[in-house]
């Protein structure tokens, strides 16, 4: 028996042989859009740590992704919101804030001055010392 040799060009070839695999990988893998579909499912499913991370060791992965990714974009919102009405309350809290300060002043230095009163009846009780601020 001979050996025969065919000579078949490149160009012509190639093609036939990526359709051959393609169609394979094809056939493997079934629907595309199912196995997209199970893959994210998958991967949403994945078990991760409580900051969204797959940790090694096994037992700190106790969340799905798609829940700490979830409670992480809603607690980003949630503060988002409560400093966008807080920067819109400014001059209200500080006008609330003003006022706390003088209703509580007077209280707060009525007891200073007491104490100290209380304290200079008594010499060795009481130490003063007044400095001013060094330029």
């Amino acid at each position: 028996m001979e050996n025969a040799s065919v000579n078949i060009p490149k160009d012509l070839l190639e093609p036939i042989i990526r359709q051959h695999i393609q169609a394979g990988i094809v056939a493997a893998v079934g629907d595309p859009a199912k196995l997209i579909e199970q893959v994210i499912d998958r991967m949403l499913r994945q078990k991760v740590n409580s900051e969204g991370k797959i940790d090694s060791h096994s037992y700190s992965n106790t969340h799905d992704l798609i829940e700490v990714v979830s409670r992480n974009a809603i607690n980003k919102a949630a503060r988002a919101a409560v400093e966008a009405y807080v920067e819109e309350q400014r001059p209200a809290i500080e006008a609330a804030v003003r006022k706390a300060i003088e209703r509580k002043t007077g209280a707060l230095a009525k007891a200073l001055v007491d104490g100290f009163a209380d304290a200079a009846k008594q010499r060795w009780k009481l130490e003063c010392k007044f400095e001013l601020p060094r330029e």
